[in-house]
């Protein structure tokens, strides 16, 4: 199994992104839901076939409450947010094939038109609004097991030392709990070449790893369960990682697996430098996935004591 690469930091590699990056925080999402379903009712309401009085019926509004909001000439609440979410996630149980229409209403009347995440499965609405409270709201639930976690709330991305350094049992666990909720694991694809060169490795043991690895994304692949991102350009995982969470933090909870603590340290200073949901950072000991943030701080801890 690949150990975790050391390093002692790696902050000077991002410290320049806190000129680059807003810090007056994300947008709001329960907001930003609130206003995308309140300018997409209309169409919702049609495309579950549901008349205006049963609708209204239904969330215990009168036809004329109901109206004005469908019309905007009054604003939605959060309260009749979770009504309106709780009956169309119960649609969407009962017609699952809507699904991709009601997400690209909800897309095309959103600010920033990417408010719902490609991998969003019924029902979503009100996951959506729980999920953008923080990781420490009393709000978020306990889960017997981290992937069951990873698989529920976040955008999971695995580089090459993740991909053949994962035990057995783990990767087991993880891609059977991402499969359940339709969940994609994402790749960079210059991880995917280093890998590829490796294979003719002299070193038998860097070889080895590579088609483990290999043999990984293969499986994920043949199971729709692969995407990759960044391009042939690119030269480094660490580049393509940087760019793509800070795209998504604000809007997103992603996590990243890797042996590599360099690109551990360097994801982790995004959490200082750019606003938005905590990015978690996951290592493989054992058959268990543990956190690089706590493992830092323990290590650091530690030396202070023996100092």
């Amino acid at each position: 199994m690949a150990r975790p690469q050391t390093a002692e930091t790696t902050r000077h590699d991002v410290s320049e992104l806190k000129g680059m990056v807003s810090m007056n925080g994300c947008p709001d999402i329960r907001q930003r839901l609130i206003k995308a379903l309140q300018r997409s009712l209309k169409e919702i309401r049609i495309t579950l076939n549901l008349g205006v009085q049963e609708l209204s019926d239904i969330v215990q509004l009168t036809r004329q409450s109901y109206n004005n909001l469908e019309s905007k000439k009054v604003l939605m609440t959060g309260i009749q947010f979770l009504a309106f979410g709780a009956v169309i996630d119960q649609g969407l149980r009962r017609m699952p094939e809507k699904l991709p229409i009601v997400m690209r209403i909800l897309n095309q009347n959103d600010e920033h038109h990417d408010l719902i995440d490609e991998d969003a499965a019924a029902p979503f609405l009100l996951k959506l609004w729980f999920d953008s409270f923080p990781n420490d709201s009393k709000m978020i639930l306990l889960y017997q097991d981290i992937t069951e976690e990873l698989a529920a709330n976040y955008k999971v991305f695995l580089d090459g030392t993740a991909l053949c350094g994962l035990g057995e049992s783990v990767w087991t666990r993880l891609t059977a709990q991402m499969a359940a909720a339709s969940r994609k694991i994402y790749v960079p694809v210059v991880a995917v070449d280093h890998l590829q060169s490796q294979l003719f490795s002299e070193n038998t043991q860097e070889a080895n790893h590579a088609k483990t690895a290999l043999s990984r994304l293969i499986a994920l692949q043949k199971a729709g369960m692969a995407e990759f991102r960044g391009d042939k350009s690119d030269t480094d995982v660490q580049s393509t990682l940087l760019s793509a969470f800070t795209r998504y933090k604000p809007h997103h909870r992603l996590a990243l697996i890797t042996q590599d603590e360099p690109l551990a340290l360097a994801l982790l200073y995004l959490n200082e430098a750019v606003s938005g949901f905590p990015v978690q950072v996951l290592y493989a000991e054992g058959e268990q996935l543990k956190s690089w943030e706590e493992a830092t701080a323990s290590r650091h801890m530690t030396d202070e004591i023996m100092r």
